[in-house]
């Protein structure tokens, strides 16, 4: 805040005297705010490999409840905006977004090691939050950005937590016998 006050007095204003009296001034406000999380893997082939697994088993983040999950804002069929997943594949840097009225949280895989997450506020009456910047408004989206980079990152490593090994979901899946009996798997009854 010194900074721009500092400069606001030296810098010409279309405010003249009267103006300044009558309570004409400019005033700092949001116009985007981004906030970022970067995990580091070692080795970074584990991290793509997880990263691209997220991108193939998750790829509903954008339902609304989902949403709602991932933002901690109750959505219902009057929520203003995009409520979407984008799964982006320009190149061969793939990118999450999960969109949220004029906000979003982006998610990718950064030079080959890093996971990066980062929340983009662009409008901070998405989140009841006021547009002039003051320690409060700032301290509050600060808050709220890592709040979301975080619901994303445990929604995610939730998610991978309950996903079996390739040999247990065979296991499970395919039929088998057990004590010489016929045990049918999950995948021949879906076929069914």
């Amino acid at each position: 805040m010194a900074f721009f006050n500092r400069w606001q007095a030296r810098l010409p204003s279309p405010f003249d005297a009267a103006d300044r009296r009558r309570g004409y001034r400019y005033a700092l406000a949001f116009r985007q705010l981004e906030l970022s999380d970067t995990r580091v893997f070692d080795p970074p082939g584990a991290g793509r490999a997880w990263f691209e697994r997220v991108i193939r088993d998750q790829l509903d983040p954008g339902r609304a409840d989902n949403v709602a999950l991932v933002f901690g804002r109750r959505i219902n069929s009057r929520t203003p905006g995009r409520l979407q997943t984008r799964v982006i594949t320009s190149g061969v840097q793939p990118a999450i977004q999960v969109h949220y009225k004029h906000s979003k949280v982006t998610q990718y895989f950064k030079e080959g090691r890093a996971l990066r997450t980062e929340t983009t506020v662009n409008d901070t009456y998405d989140f009841a939050v006021g547009r002039l910047l003051t320690g409060d408004n700032w301290d509050e989206l600060a808050r709220i950005g890592h709040e979301v980079n975080e619901r994303l990152l445990d929604a995610q490593l939730q998610a991978c937590q309950w996903a079996p090994d390739q040999t247990t979901l065979e296991r499970v899946v395919l039929p088998s016998r057990n004590d010489g009996q016929p045990a049918p798997g999950c995948a021949s009854a879906i076929r069914a």
